[in-house]
């Protein structure tokens, strides 16, 4: 009997220490939100490639903070004068940002912001329809993958980078 007890509580304290991911799924619509979203720890996720968080209305403002490693974030912006800061601080973390691609909806006016601190990011942004888009890359540390796409008119992009070793397309 001592054995059994002994065993289960064993058990019981393995499991207190186990630590799970956060995942984010959100499809939001309409116009003037405010969004404030903070991942903290590691291999969380918001949105996935197939099924990213999708923001639809104009004059939104998001901000998103992923602190940990391996976290993922998945976005799709449609909407004018969309504000989105996002904010990364950890290593091996992959951000992929669309704004006005999808679903045929613009994004005029938009500006995307993203900060990165840490090594080995990979950061994709693409923007598409709409005009006078606004994107803000600032990354510090190592070997990390930007990967900035712009179609459309108007667009502005200004990319900052502190490392060693980043490459940049």
């Amino acid at each position: 009997m001592k054995t059994k007890v002994i065993v289960v509580m064993s058990l019981a304290v393995l499991g207190l220490n186990v630590v799970k991911a956060n995942e984010l799924y959100l499809d939001q619509s309409g116009d003037g939100t405010t969004i404030n979203i903070t991942q903290d720890g590691q291999s969380n996720r918001i949105g996935t490639q197939l099924n990213p968080i999708i923001l639809y209305g104009d004059a939104i403002n998001a901000t998103i903070t992923q602190q940990g490693s391996s976290n993922e974030l998945d976005m799709v912006v449609n909407g004018g004068a969309a504000a989105v800061t996002l904010s990364t601080v950890g290593n091996t973390n992959v951000q992929s940002i669309t704004c006005g691609t999808t679903n045929a909806a613009g994004c005029s006016g938009a500006t995307i912001t993203t900060t990165i601190l840490g090594d080995n990011n990979t950061v994709t942004q693409a923007l598409g329809s709409g005009g006078n888009q606004r994107s803000v890359i600032s990354i510090t540390g190592d070997y990390t993958n930007v990967t900035h796409n712009a179609t459309g008119g108007s667009h502005k992009a200004d990319i900052t980078v502190q490392s060693l070793a980043t490459s940049a397309t």
